[in-house]
């Protein structure tokens, strides 16, 4: 296997070392061919609150509202603490091994873990759209990048990679790793604790993608989240019709599950969608 390094130093309380709204039930559709990846389409725009879906919608009019409507106001101290978090994973195709190392700003990740939650999947948006966060995550995404052009990755490539990094991160449940029964974390806290579980990965996803241009969507099914990736009309794999765009299913949790596979417990399932932000 090859090794690629890249080093880089970044603000918003990290550094990295690199080395080789709408609330619509949808069923999910399938086409076959799933050993093809050419036909993802890159998109910066926002999705309109209209959906073309022939199958059954049912819409949800529960009018919640999200638990903390606070801005996050974190000021970094004047002599801020660091701890080193690694990860390691060996690319899709198996032709590389990739490792990276972050140190994390200790008193960012305290404050942001000290936050209440945003508990509804319609407002994990809050998440992705948080500054300090985006700044982190869009670093991050550059470096991904990077290191898929490296690769001589293309643009299907580079999802399932950026995928693949995702998948990569330990799965633990909410109650083993925080003491909650739901508990939303924010992408910061996801890298330094280097674990969650299928919304962390989620809103991790999702806000890479997001900084990738890749339009994508979290998917809400039962006692499950995942994220859909704008494709083509004749990708192939399971998708999500909405907008009038598909979009492909990504498992978020474990390694090894390829874009639009979605696993035989959801099959039947219906879907909330909602914009990642």
């Amino acid at each position: 296997m090859k090794k690629i390094l890249i080093t880089i130093c970044v603000a918003v309380g990290v550094y990295f070392a690199f080395s080789n709204t709408i609330d619509e039930f949808l069923y999910p559709e399938k086409r076959p061919g799933l050993n093809t990846y050419d036909t993802y389409t890159t998109t910066t725009q926002q999705t309109t609150t209209t959906v073309t879906q022939q199958t059954p919608i049912v819409t949800d009019e529960d009018g919640y509202e999200p638990r903390d409507d606070r801005k996050p106001d974190y000021v970094q101290p004047a002599d801020p603490t660091w701890s080193k978090r690694t990860f390691n994973w060996t690319s899709y195709d198996k032709q590389y091994t990739f490792e990276i190392s972050m140190n994390i700003q200790d008193d960012m990740y305290e404050y942001y873990h000290s936050l209440l939650r945003y508990s509804y999947v319609k407002d994990y948006h809050n998440y992705v759209s948080d500054d300090n966060n985006h700044k982190l995550v869009k670093q991050l995404a550059d470096e991904i990048k990077s290191l898929c052009d490296q690769c001589g990755y293309g643009e299907s490539e580079t999802i399932r990679e950026t995928a693949n990094f995702v998948q990569s991160i330990e799965y633990v449940d909410d109650m083993t790793s925080t003491g909650y029964t739901d508990f939303p974390k924010y992408p910061l806290e996801t890298l330094y604790d280097q674990c969650g579980d299928c919304e962390d990965s989620s809103i991790l996803l999702g806000a890479l993608l997001k900084e990738l241009g890749y339009g994508c969507i979290f998917i809400e099914l039962p006692e499950h989240v995942a994220i859909g990736v704008k494709a083509t009309d004749d990708a192939p794999g399971t998708y999500y019709d909405y907008n009038g765009s598909h979009y492909l299913y990504i498992e978020t949790t474990n390694s090894g599950w390829d874009i639009g596979t979605l696993p035989d417990d959801y099959n039947e399932e219906k879907a909330k969608i909602y914009d990642v932000w």
